[in-house]
């Protein structure tokens, strides 16, 4: 721990080499096109809208940002957008903001602890997982409020009431639902017995804006209200009627929350403290509405909510309570009737050691930085993708209206029209609210077919989409009408509208053609393989002879081997699921193109490709080591032995 007098600057340090490493990690991320959730798109294109003078403006929403969240802090941060327009500046300024909260906390601790324990807790809070992969997940508005509410106890605890009123204001700004933390110091208040005033101006204030909110983007909004409201919507129809069956029927509440997630999260969340919030129990009350907001959601708790941006709200008050708790076990326990208590203040040195065990165990286990390794060790700077994406970007003019899938979005969102694929696939807005079309101007459609895979896992596993996915599978290719395939690597394909075709992916045969390598390995009821034809550049021709119509979206895992062993594998769609199986011809032969482009990271070399024709059971859309979406496959039917395609040869 650092002495007294160097506290400060160990605290200063510490907030500066944080800073350069998680920014160096947002943009490594950045670049290799890892913010796939969508939300720093999508934030950072109303931030390019309203550079422009379109406040809020959004295409990928569209009309206007002010349908999904009331933010209006982003007027405050545009002038430091401005500098430079582009998502790196709101990697970097989220990065900075959620080192810089370390100082109040910093001076929170001060007020209580000495100096050395003030710059330690400034040092969990940097050593925090939760606080990490807030960092690298994607941007949101949250950190700044995190920030802010900091700030707001700290003149709260110093009883400065004016300053306590204007940081409350600030941290409204980022997002309506900050209201639910800012309304629970009114809470405590009460519990504290402060004078009227602490405890009805933040309840007053935040309840008055928390419905102001909800008001403005309910007129924005699609279905005409809080879209957000669809969490919800397993307790009912309307808000009254949440209430309503929330009162009146306690075992609904009870059976959605008694579940095992609901523990993992708990756990997980006081970990990172060695529970010591729980030693002063009463500062949890300011996270205590943004808990019952998250439990309460159709999705319920879960482990998984830490890795992402959800658990912002919820730290001010697990940080606060575990200063508090530190306090009550260094400097007021000793009549306490605890035994472990009584056991800690014994020891103290001993279990100072064991809790800072418990802080690094958890950031390395819970956090981002292990996953970061991993992937810098496997991929480097570079990834394998990496150089054909930026040139598929490269062919599309900067003002170009653009359709893209998931891994693009946010290299493309400075710019005015940019939609999202995911919709235009599926056929409707977000959450189901309406009919959804690209615009007929769009001009280009970027696509990573392995997201049509991700489709399936985000929409077909999910009883919310099904009946819809099933619907789009069926249609979704009308929306290649009129464009021409102009590049195409591996799975990475960019469309212009109005360009001549320069590859053929599906092609439908009235006879058997030529087949150099023929198979006839009939595969199930449905389906026959009937061999296939390797051309040069890795180019193969796959032919399928259709026995029965299905609804399965058959898929095939393409494997490389060398020396027997199995180095690589990857699940591409079958015909891109351009024809989906229900439309397949079983009088016609189907050929499917591919050209397959090998890992960077195999070594120089010939390499066995083997298929296996497969069909996804069970996965969905996961948070991986670096915070970024991944494609989960829980069960996989594999419907035929591995079929040898020749050998690819890596230069």
């Amino acid at each position: 721990m650092p002495k007294p007098d160097a506290a400060k600057k160990a605290v200063i340090l510490a907030i500066a080499v944080y800073t350069l490493i998680f920014g160096a990690l947002t943009l490594w991320k950045y670049f290799n096109f890892a913010y796939n959730a969508m939300d720093l798109a999508i934030i950072n294109q109303v931030f390019y809208h309203s550079s422009l003078g379109n406040l809020f403006g959004s295409s990928i929403h569209a009309p206007t940002y002010l349908g999904d969240h009331f933010s209006p802090i982003l007027l405050l941060l545009l002038p430091i957008y401005l500098l430079y327009k582009s998502p790196i500046t709101l990697l970097l300024l989220q990065t900075v903001i959620l080192a810089l909260s370390a100082w109040p906390l910093y001076l929170i601790t001060k007020k209580l602890l000495s100096q050395p324990w003030a710059a330690a807790v400034s040092l969990i809070w940097l050593l925090n997982p939760f606080v990490q992969n807030i960092n690298l997940f994607e941007f949101s508005f949250l950190p700044l409020a995190v920030f802010f509410i900091f700030w707001s106890f700290y003149f709260y605890q110093d009883k400065n009431f004016w300053p306590f009123v204007a940081l409350i204001g600030l941290a409204l700004l980022a997002r309506e639902d900050v209201a639910l933390v800012t309304m629970t110091f009114g809470f405590l208040a009460v519990l504290e017995k402060r004078k009227l005033k602490w405890s009805l101006t933040p309840i007053i204030l935040s309840v008055a804006y928390f419905i102001l909110s909800l008001k403005i983007t309910a007129l924005f909004a699609d279905a005409g209200q809080y879209k957000f409201l669809v969490y919800y919507s397993w307790l009912g129809s309307t808000p009254l009627t949440f209430i309503q069956n929330a009162l009146l029927k306690p075992w609904l509440i009870i059976s959605h929350l008694a579940q095992l997630p609901t523990l993992e999260f708990i756990l997980a969340a006081l970990l990172p403290f060695a529970f010591l919030p729980l030693v002063k129990p009463k500062n949890l009350i300011l996270g205590s509405a943004i808990l019952a907001q998250l439990a309460l959601g159709s999705a319920g708790l879960s482990a998984t909510l830490l890795y992402m941006h959800y658990a912002s709200l919820f730290l001010p008050a697990l940080f606060i309570s575990l200063i508090y708790g530190l306090d009550y076990i260094i400097n007021q326990g000793e009549t306490t009737k605890s035994t472990i208590l009584r056991l800690i203040r014994q020891e103290k040195k001993m279990a100072a050691l064991l809790f800072f065990i418990t802080v690094i165990y958890a950031s390395l286990t819970l956090g981002p930085l292990p996953g970061s390794v991993n992937q810098l060790a496997q991929n480097g700077l570079k990834w394998t993708q990496t150089e054909a994406k930026k040139e598929l970007i490269k062919k599309i003019p900067p003002q170009a209206k653009v359709a893209a899938t998931y891994d693009f979005l946010a290299n493309l969102s400075s710019r005015p029209d940019l939609y999202s694929f995911n919709y235009a696939f599926l056929g409707q807005r977000q959450f189901l609210s309406e009919d959804y079309q690209l615009p007929a101007d769009t001009e280009y459609l970027l696509i990573d077919y392995k997201n049509l895979i991700s489709y399936q896992l985000q929409y077909q596993q999910n009883p919310f989409y099904q009946q819809h996915y099933q619907t789009a599978l069926a249609g979704w290719a009308k929306t290649l009408d009129g464009f021409g395939l102009i590049a195409l690597n591996d799975t990475l394909a960019l469309y212009q509208k109005g360009a001549e075709n320069q590859y053929n992916l599906v092609t439908l045969l009235p006879s058997r053609p030529k087949i150099e390598m023929a198979f006839d390995i009939v595969i199930s009821q449905e389906l026959e393989f009937l061999g296939y034809n390797q051309l040069k550049n890795n180019h193969y021709q796959l032919f399928w002879q259709p026995l029965k119509i299905t609804t399965v979206p058959y898929r095939f895992q393409l494997s490389l081997w060398q020396d027997g062993k199995k180095v690589k594998e990857k699940i591409y769609p079958l015909g891109y699921d351009i024809l989906a199986p229900g439309l397949w011809p079983i009088d016609q032969i189907v050929q499917t193109d591919y050209w397959f482009s090998a890992d960077k990271t195999l070594s120089a070399g010939d390499y066995q490709v083997t298929i296996n024709l497969v069909a996804i059971i069970k996965g969905g859309l996961d948070i991986n080591g670096i915070r970024s979406a991944e494609d989960t496959i829980d069960q996989l039917e594999t419907l035929a032995e591995p079929i040898a395609l020749g050998e690819i040869t890596v230069e």
